[in-house]
């Protein structure tokens, strides 16, 4: 009965790149049909065929008159899978809006037709003037679809092509919508529109059509503020944020959406960031197309978030800077044990302990040390080049005052570079004077060692006061620190303040000592306010009094027991 369906009166071309079912509605206003169903049904299309995704080509065809090369369809074999062809491009249906449709009024009013762009389900802005595209008649509230009277009218009778449209001044947005567009029609990337908004355009020039529709997808309620059915515009700005001055844009999400849902009780990055690494980087999307993001994911473990162990596997050359004990071992060709050692002796700092308690370390912090041959001295000889006390230097030490930047072993030892730089800073820059012993205007450093000044403490801090230079010597009679010249009323008046500092006070060592326990006992009398102290830039001080008061406490209570 169809065999001999007579071509339409009028028969427009398809425009590149114009949408099929636009196409189709265009035609039938064209020929005064007040829906695309009576031009359908008079091809000979069943209802099916009329509501299908794609009607039936081969018979629009005759229709026409054309053989529609313009368009690009599936074969007869795949038509009713889950894919659709959008201007040669094989798209996941579920990408698409078959039914609803979005349109711009302004590139109708201009250009007379309908962009296949629009039946992408992620336009939601037209990039071209800047507006969103529209999917609801602005007078009645209804969906648009392909069943309306023409392109720009809806079947309550307005007509949208004259509707004042929505301005987007969101420029990431709109940069989107052009990668979109561009990707589409297989045209280039504007640069100059993307440049400027931070994208990485030579990493997203690899992606294809489907890959972009992809993440997006996949971005579909993984905004801070999602809700259930999250709109379309709020995954495009999303995923627009995420490209924008890349990579800032992407760890700034993981930081601020991601971060505070991240498991911590898991050690590793991956797993601390499961879901959304399994979003973007698992389930399908290619490896080398989306290669940028897992390297911009790993860098944000590495320097931003540095909470987390990251597996070799997930590194494209180099090693993490957040390590365990293990991975710091490795990093600085040490044994675990001896590592150990110089974290528990504080020359290792401990970067942040997850929630199994295990210690994370920067690789980047280590570089101070350097694991280099030279000679390793006893306190004595150490002492003995610096022209200084045992004593003094012991505590000088304990006080964390002495810098040690290359290891020893055994580790109580110290290395002779550790030993030349505190002399040289002790020394270098003073200017050389004749000093005669009879003129009391000056003191040497020798000397003032020799003084009584209480505990061993305040000379340890006047000896770091001098190598940073808050005390400044007068001059040096000879090229050892003991050699150090400074005016007595100078080095009086600062030996007085830190003598105060400490009077009435003895250093929690003195009092375990004082009192016959373990420094550990001390510790615990302190913290059950047994015994007052303070503590201070030098280390913890115990209050005399109180150490006297406890004691006497103390022998009482023996007495009274032994009666």
């Amino acid at each position: 009965m169809f065999d001999n369906v007579q071509p339409l009166v009028v028969t427009p071309q398809p425009m590149p790149f114009e949408s099929y079912k636009g196409y189709i509605l265009r035609v039938a206003e064209a020929n005064g049909y007040r829906s695309i169903h009576g031009m359908l049904r008079h091809a000979g299309m069943t209802e099916n065929e009329i509501r299908s995704a794609t009607p039936d080509p081969e018979k629009l065809k005759r229709l026409v008159g054309s053989d529609l090369s313009e368009f690009d369809f599936l074969s007869e074999k795949t038509k009713h899978s889950r894919y659709q062809v959008l201007s040669g491009h094989r798209i996941p249906s579920l990408y698409l809006r078959s039914k609803h449709t979005r349109v711009c009024p302004c590139c109708i009013a201009e250009k007379g037709y309908i962009s296949s762009f629009t039946e992408l389900k992620y336009a939601v802005v037209c990039p071209e003037h800047k507006i969103e595209t529209i999917e609801e008649c602005p007078s009645c509230g209804k969906g648009l679809d392909v069943f309306r009277p023409g392109l720009s009218k809806c079947q309550c009778g307005y007509d949208f092509k004259h509707a004042k449209a929505r301005e987007v001044t969101n420029h990431a947005v709109v940069g989107l919508m052009h990668i979109l567009k561009a990707k589409l029609e297989n045209q280039d990337l504007n640069r100059s529109l993307l440049e400027p908004l931070g994208f990485p355009v030579e990493a997203i020039a690899k992606l294809s059509l489907n890959t972009m529709l992809s993440l997006l997808y996949r971005l579909e309620g993984r905004s801070a503020d999602a809700q259930p059915n999250s709109d379309v515009m709020a995954t495009v700005t999303l995923a627009a944020s995420i490209f924008t001055n890349w990579p800032r844009g992407f760890h700034k999400y993981l930081e601020e959406t991601q971060g505070p849902q991240a498991d911590m009780a898991s050690t590793g990055l991956r797993k601390q960031f499961l879901p959304i690494y399994e979003t973007l980087f698992k389930n399908g999307l290619p490896k080398d197309e989306v290669a940028f993001m897992h390297q911009a994911f790993v860098v944000f473990g590495q320097s931003q978030w540095r909470k987390a162990l990251i597996h070799p596997k997930l590194q494209q050359g180099g090693a993490s800077n957040i390590v365990g004990i293990y991975g710091l071992a490795q990093a600085l060709s040490k044994q675990p044990a001896t590592l150990r050692k110089m974290v528990a002796a504080g020359l290792i700092p401990v970067h942040a302990v997850n929630a199994k308690g295990q210690a994370l370390f920067e690789v980047t912090e280590q570089l101070v040390f350097e694991f280099s041959a030279g000679q390793s001295l006893t306190i004595k000889e150490a002492a003995e080049r610096l022209d200084l006390p045992v004593a003094i230097l012991n505590v000088y030490r304990q006080k964390g005052y002495y810098q040690e930047h290359f290891m020893t072993n055994p580790m109580k030892l110290f290395h002779e570079r550790d030993v030349e730089r505190l002399r040289s800073e002790l020394v270098d820059g003073v200017e050389f004077i004749s000093n005669s012993p009879q003129d009391i205007r000056y003191i040497s450093l020798k000397q003032i060692m020799l003084k009584k000044l209480g505990p061993s403490v305040i000379k340890a801090a006047l000896i770091e006061a001098i190598r940073v230079r808050e005390i400044l010597p007068a001059g040096i009679a000879g090229d050892k620190p003991g050699d150090l010249l400074f005016k007595r009323s100078q080095i009086d008046e600062t030996i007085s303040s830190l003598a105060q500092k400490f009077s009435g006070m003895v250093s929690s060592e003195n009092a375990s000592e004082i009192l016959g326990v373990d420094a550990k006992v001390v510790k615990s009398l302190i913290k059950a306010n047994a015994l007052e102290a303070y503590s201070t830039d030098y280390g913890i001080y115990v209050i005399e009094e109180s150490l006297v008061g406890f004691n006497q406490s103390s022998m009482q209570e023996y007495s009274v027991n032994r009666a």
